[in-house]
């Protein structure tokens, strides 16, 4: 599905930044092949991305974190002089076109914010629903390492990132992406360069 704006304007107008390794399921070997997404920034400024934004939160539908990121988009677009403090990511299988989003090839999202003017929070990080293990019903998953491959992009942009984990079947999967658990009551963690 290709989420478009009718209108003159660029329907998304995404900044690349990096390209990242994931893991994509090979139908032929029945292995997983190491393949290069591209992890984007969104602008704000851009209202038309807040559209395609929208479009994808439908796709997946309106998962709860997905809804979050966008709630905190919209917020941006209406607030610029405010967004300093948030960064919205995605990490797409595109290659190019990013004023073109194709919403199925989209991996994950990510809200960051800068809490006390040093310290990064990762707000809200969701990976494509199709993609999560556990919601997975058909057998082997097309994409692993999202959620790994986004963290290890943030970790090229920022110093130190914290994170209140959402749930404690997360720790392994924060723990095997080095961050340090820094409240056990809180489930804090903080990664440092």
């Amino acid at each position: 599905m290709i989420v478009q704006n009718n209108s003159n304007n660029l329907a998304f107008k995404a900044r690349f930044l990096q390209n990242i390794p994931v893991l994509k399921y090979n139908h032929k070997t029945k292995n997983y092949d190491k393949v290069l997404s591209s992890f984007l920034e969104l602008d704000p400024k851009n209202i038309n991305d807040a559209k395609a934004l929208s479009e994808v939160v439908n796709y997946w539908e309106n998962d709860k974190y997905a809804c979050c990121i966008l709630n905190g988009f919209e917020y941006c677009t209406k607030n610029l002089d405010k967004c300093e403090k948030y960064k919205i990511f995605a990490l797409t299988s595109q290659k190019n076109n990013y004023d073109k989003l194709i919403s199925d090839e989209l991996l994950g999202l990510v809200q960051m914010n800068l809490e006390d003017g040093q310290t990064h929070y990762l707000s809200y990080l969701q990976v494509n629903p199709a993609y999560i293990e556990q919601y997975n019903i058909f057998g082997n998953r097309m994409y692993k390492g999202v959620g790994s491959g986004i963290l290890s992009a943030l970790k090229k942009i920022y110093n130190s990132i914290s994170l209140k984990a959402s749930s404690s079947g997360l720790d392994s999967f924060y723990k095997k992406n080095n961050f340090d658990l820094i409240s056990k009551d809180d489930k804090k963690y903080l990664w440092e360069k």
